[in-house]
């Protein structure tokens, strides 16, 4: 419980406190805009995101808290500074504050109230250890050569060892504090000391597009807001486990589900638009100059949710990379990346081999360490773990379903268009069917309601699975036959 109750505003606005508390979150960080933007410097500003960040947390949940993640942090930078030149010591910096996170997951699971607020300090938490473990890997990226550094990490290192004043104003920038986004320490260190690309927009309030991406960033949050208040009691998941929902045909309760994931989307929507919105208003959102329009700027850094790309994603990689964008991010540099490295100039092709080679294991467990991340609900871990066939899925899908429409030798080429609609069609449902275990968090609840739509989506990605192996044996067994082949002719020949 946090120093401020809520419990008076709840019974005034009959709005839950999953909903005031990121609310009042974000219209403080609204309020707080203007007079940090009038702070004389970088110290100033990092001391100001500490302490009114700090100030929040305790409003909405508790001292305790507040001085665990302090402690996190003061460790975590202890340990990027001490032994910044180890290759272990990210993975280091990862596990301890993914622990310390996970602690905080099991006692919101086991020790709370069936009915206690979603909204607890998980949420802050969740995103602190983004940072920590991205900023970890960009300090120990500074003490290599940029000849072992991909072009993103050597734009990402840190050279120069930052306090502990930058460092606990980079976790707790005041704006994504909260509920996000995450972003790299770089970009904070330019923005708060009005270099880089920050430069441009260094004390003015008046460059063109701002306050017109920022009142639209915010109309779209609003509307998704209003959207999830009054269709989320009449499209609920829960009324799937119910009998009545056995009186639906399949086609039926298909469409309900689907219905049912997309005004949910429009709860996470709401909250990154709305998110994102503080990060405009106090300028962290500015981009540069937007290449497509002359004399124009962006203010999409801290752009979160890509909502068409989304809706219209044909396969999953594309409803992935417009999803929880910064998570994404943070998933791919800290977890995928160093998994399977991308393609150096001087890497051998042994070396080049092997990271294509762990491109499957490093997605699955990427999409482990999502879960993880999450929390500990089962629902959780089936929903990565579906998503992460469903990306194998994909993969299967480009090597041999999309050269027979994408070939303009190809017969289907003129059904390329079809292709594309189908694409998008089974991203729809797959990703939306995926989701019903996040939604539902308790195992069982999970296979309930997969099972009434007769597992569908899984079955068809096991089919999918199995044509690949069938077909792959088929070409490894043609090519043995040509290898005979052509053996047996020489062989005459001589």
């Amino acid at each position: 419980m946090g120093l401020v109750d809520l419990g008076p505003l709840v019974s005034l606005t009959g709005l839950s406190v999953d909903v005031l508390g990121p609310g009042l979150a974000l219209l403080s960080s609204y309020v707080l805009a203007l007079p940090f933007a009038m702070l004389p410097s970088a110290a100033a500003k990092n001391a100001f995101s500490v302490a009114t960040s700090g100030l929040i947390f305790m409003a909405l949940f508790n001292v305790h808290g507040l001085v665990q993640l302090l402690t996190l942090s003061g460790a975590c930078y202890f340990v990027s500074i001490r032994f910044r030149s180890s290759s272990r010591m990210p993975i280091f910096v990862l596990v301890l504050s993914m622990a310390v996170l996970g602690m905080n997951h099991l006692n919101a699971q086991f020790f709370q109230d069936e009915l206690s607020p979603r909204f607890d300090q998980t949420v802050p938490m969740m995103v602190a250890v983004q940072k920590m473990a991205t900023c970890a890997w960009s300090i120990h990226d500074g003490t290599k050569s940029d000849k072992k550094l991909s072009k993103t990490q050597q734009s990402l290192k840190i050279s120069t060892v930052p306090s502990i004043l930058q460092y606990l104003g980079f976790i707790f920038f005041y704006p994504a504090f909260i509920l996000g986004p995450s972003f790299h320490f770089n970009t904070y260190n330019d923005f708060v000391n009005n270099s880089g690309q920050f430069s441009l927009a260094a004390g003015s309030a008046v460059l063109p597009g701002r306050w017109v991406y920022f009142s639209k960033t915010v109309t779209i949050g609003l509307v998704c807001v209003v959207i999830h208040m009054f269709a989320s009691p009449i499209l609920m998941y829960d009324f799937g486990l119910t009998d009545a929902f056995l009186g639906y045909s399949f086609i039926e309760r298909c469409a309900y589900l689907l219905a049912s994931a997309l005004v949910q989307q429009c709860q996470f929507f709401s909250a990154w638009k709305l998110a994102e919105g503080a990060c405009i208003l106090c300028g962290f959102g500015f981009n540069g100059l937007d290449a497509k329009n002359a004399g124009a700027y962006k203010w999409d850094r801290c752009e979160n949710v890509r909502i068409w790309e989304i809706e219209l994603a044909e396969n999953p990689r594309m409803f992935l990379s417009a999803w929880n964008v910064q998570t994404a991010l943070w998933l791919r540099s800290a977890v995928y990346l160093r998994l399977a490295p991308e393609s150096l100039p001087d890497q051998t092709l042994e070396e080049t081999r092997e990271a294509k080679a762990n491109a499957s294991f490093a997605t699955h467990a990427t999409f482990l360490v999502s879960a993880f991340w999450h929390g500990f609900y089962p629902g959780f871990y089936l929903t990565f773990i579906t998503l992460s066939f469903l990306v194998s899925a994909n993969r299967i899908s480009r090597k041999w379903i999309r050269p027979l429409f994408h070939n303009p030798e190809s017969k289907l080429h003129s059904f390329l268009s079809v292709y594309h609609v189908v694409g998008w069609a089974v991203t729809c449902i797959g990703m939306n069917y995926a989701t019903v275990g996040m939604q539902m968090k308790r195992f069982n609840s999970a296979m309930i309601l997969w099972g009434r739509i007769y597992f569908s989506v899984h079955v068809a990605l096991v089919a999918l699975i199995l044509l690949d192996i069938v077909l792959g044996a088929l070409g490894r067994s043609k090519k043995v036959v040509g290898t005979d082949k052509t053996a047996g002719k020489t062989t005459k020949t001589e």
